[in-house]
């Protein structure tokens, strides 16, 4: 499944945490949006 913005999403985590962000702490707020993004412009039109 692809979701909107996915890509740019991951490019800014990944950002974060070449600039010395704790990694954990990082994917988890990606997962957040991640989900976010799809329970808003996915999951209404299943």
């Amino acid at each position: 499944m692809l979701v909107p913005g996915g890509g740019a999403r991951i490019g800014k985590a990944l950002d974060q945490i070449a600039q010395g962000q704790d990694v954990a702490t990082v994917f988890a707020a990606l997962d957040k949006e991640t989900q976010a993004a799809i329970d808003s412009q996915i999951k209404p039109k299943l």
